[in-house]
């Protein structure tokens, strides 16, 4: 019987990890033209600002019998 469950290591789980993780399979190269900006980086500064920005709220075991979509 095989473990479905996936470890740390076998399965990034953010934007940070999966380019960790592409660092060590792709060519030098490769990985630093999917992972460098244009010119000056501007763009690619603010996007990671922007996932930075972003929160998960999880709602666990919340009633949901009386549930409002506003």
């Amino acid at each position: 019987m095989t473990n479905s469950v996936n470890t740390r290591d076998s399965l990034p789980i953010n934007l940070f990890e999966y380019e960790h993780h592409a660092k060590g399979h792709l060519s030098q190269m490769a990985f630093d033209y999917y992972s460098s900006g244009a010119w000056d980086e501007i763009t690619l500064r603010d996007n990671r600002a922007a996932f930075e920005r972003i929160k998960l709220l999880p709602r666990m075991l919340v009633d949901v019998t009386k549930r409002d979509l506003k």
